[in-house]
């Protein structure tokens, strides 16, 4: 971190910048000594990246930007204020102790500092953990103490704490994305003993791709599996495990946050029913069709959602559509008025090309840009195509409804 950056004249002239002088600057000579053009570009660039992500930050004078990768794997305020509710609730509230063991910019350690006594934030880049320290004194976070160590060294010694989070690398040696959990850093498998060792509940964030009975199967602590959506989006997967709340039963919460309303919440047991034995409604005896939240696709786990609204039922058990004779308003997903059904092929495809169509693929192999291209497709946020199903399929031409 440049601590140049810091200073009040260096801030005030980066909080009057708008998006559009960033080129400008680039090609500038130096407006500062000690500082690259570059630098106060990025800063411009960072702060514009968080305006969707961490309002808050973007809108508080004096703050540093982190790098782009720190930037890129940081929480939303939406996400990261829910995780500190739910941690919170289960140690049953209080002033309580809370350490974050991959801290990276601070925006979830942020949002722990207003639900938990006191904060640890660790954090193995000593640039990265310096900037956070002026961060938190810049946002009144008094509570949280930056710790430069890795997760792995911090452990070893810690002291007992209410409440340990984690967010693991999950990339190989060559940057790739990975989904087990050996690839993680910290290595959650080799770490597991010691960290239910050193706190009552712990929160680790994993892929979205995960699969719950693997983590089932590795993590025998496990008590409950949050799926948050911003916006029906699914945006993050968090497992908590506990010694001291061990149970039979795993709780599975659909968490679905807006920025708009106030959040859903669809909870159901993960080991309990999950519904594929309801009868099926066809798409031919219905006259809606609801697109699920990615989280209800994801989890396979439905049987909430039928008791909720038990008018929905699946068209097939293959495209994870579901279908309704009358509009059910309020199913997180999307709500569509079915408006045609024809007999999939390519001629009865070309009908709709050159005009405007939103293309949805469920169970083909095909690629939804692929098919709006070579129709000549212009986007729409009301007229849908889907591409449903094999031998030979349908195509669904159906009206988005306000939901």
């Amino acid at each position: 971190m440049n601590p140049r950056l810091t200073e009040e004249y260096v801030q005030r002239f980066i909080s009057k910048q708008s998006p559009v002088d960033v080129v400008k600057l680039v090609f500038q000579p130096p407006l500062f000594d000690g500082i690259a053009n570059a630098e106060i570009v990025y800063q411009l660039e960072a702060r514009e990246k968080l305006r969707k992500k961490q309002p808050e930050w973007a809108e508080t004078d004096g703050l540093i930007f982190a790098p782009p990768k720190a930037i890129e794997q940081c929480s939303s305020l939406f996400t990261a204020a829910y995780k500190a509710e739910v941690a919170s609730t289960l140690v049953n509230g209080g002033a309580h102790t809370a350490v974050d063991l991959t801290a990276g910019f601070g925006v979830d350690t942020h949002a722990f500092s207003k639900s938990f006594g006191t904060v640890v934030a660790v954090e193995k880049d000593a640039q990265l953990a310096e900037l956070s320290r002026h961060n938190f004194k810049q946002l009144n976070a008094l509570n949280i103490e930056v710790r430069t160590a890795s997760a792995e060294a911090y452990l070893t010694d810690m002291p007992q704490v209410d409440f340990l989070f984690l967010d693991p690398d999950r990339r190989d040696e060559t940057g790739a994305k990975r989904i087990g959990f050996e690839y993680y850093a910290p290595n959650i498998i080799e770490q597991y003993a010691s960290l239910l060792s050193k706190a009552r509940l712990i929160g680790i964030k994993v892929s979205p791709m995960i699969d719950l009975s693997y983590a089932k199967k590795h993590l025998p602590d496990l008590i409950r599996v949050d799926l948050i959506s911003v916006e029906n989006e699914l945006k993050e997967l968090v497992l908590w495990l506990s010694r001291e709340q061990q149970s039979t039963q795993i709780k599975l919460v659909h968490a679905f946050l807006f920025k708009h309303k106030p959040p859903q919440l669809v909870e159901e047991l993960a080991t309990g029913s999950d519904a594929f034995s309801k009868p099926l409604l066809p798409f031919e005896e219905a006259s809606y069709l609801i697109d699920p939240a990615a989280a209800f696709v994801k989890s396979r786990r439905f049987s909430s959602l039928f008791a909720r609204y038990p008018q929905l039922h699946f068209a097939n058990h293959s495209s994870f559509l579901l279908t309704a004779k009358e509009a059910v308003h309020g199913v997180p997903g999307r709500l569509f008025h079915i408006q045609e059904l024809i007999p999939y092929s390519k001629k009865n495809l070309k009908r709709f090309s050159k005009n405007a169509f939103s293309v949805q693929v469920k169970g083909r192999k095909q690629r939804a840009d692929e098919v709006r291209k070579a129709l000549n497709l212009k986007e729409s946020e009301t007229e849908f195509l889907f591409l449903v199903g094999s031998d030979p399929g349908l195509i669904i031409r159906a009206t988005k409804v306000n939901n």
